[in-house]
C-alpha cells in the first residue's frame, strides 16, 4: 500500500503486500515522535492482497486505539484491516472514477 497522513490520519491506498503492516507501524511511529497524533486509517481503493498483512494491520490498528474509514473498494486484506478500528465508518465516494472502483464496497 501507499501510506501518506494528512491531518490526524493515516491514509492507506492500494494493494496490500507483504510488509505493509510494519510500514504503517513505522509511520505511525514516526508521527509519534515528532508530536503528531493519529487518531485513524483511512483505506482508499485497495483490492486486497496479503492477508497476513491485513491481519497484521488490523491487530495494530486495535492495539492502538484508532478508528478506521474507507472509501471506495476496500476488499479482502484491507476489508480485513478495516475490521481493526475501534470505531468504523464509511466515506461517500467522491474519488475520481477508476476501473475497478466506482462506488464504496466493502
Amino acid at each position: 500500500m501507499d501510506f501518506h497522513i494528512f491531518g490526524d490520519k493515516i491514509y492507506a491506498t492500494g494493494d496490500v503486500v507483504a510488509g505493509d503492516s510494519y510500514k504503517l507501524q513505522d509511520l505511525y511511529a514516526r508521527a509519534a515522535a515528532s508530536g503528531r497524533s493519529i487518531s485513524g486509517v483511512v483505506f482508499r481503493n485497495s483490492p486486497g492482497g496479503s492477508a497476513i498483512d491485513g491481519i497484521g494491520m488490523a491487530a495494530f490498528i486495535r492495539n492502538n486505539g484508532l478508528n478506521t474509514i474507507f472509501q471506495g473498494g476496500c476488499y479482502s486484506a484491507c476489508a480485513t484491516a478495516f475490521t481493526g478500528g475501534v470505531e468504523r465508518g464509511v466515506a461517500a465516494f467522491d474519488l475520481p472514477s477508476i476501473q475497478l472502483y466506482d462506488k464504496t464496497t466493502l
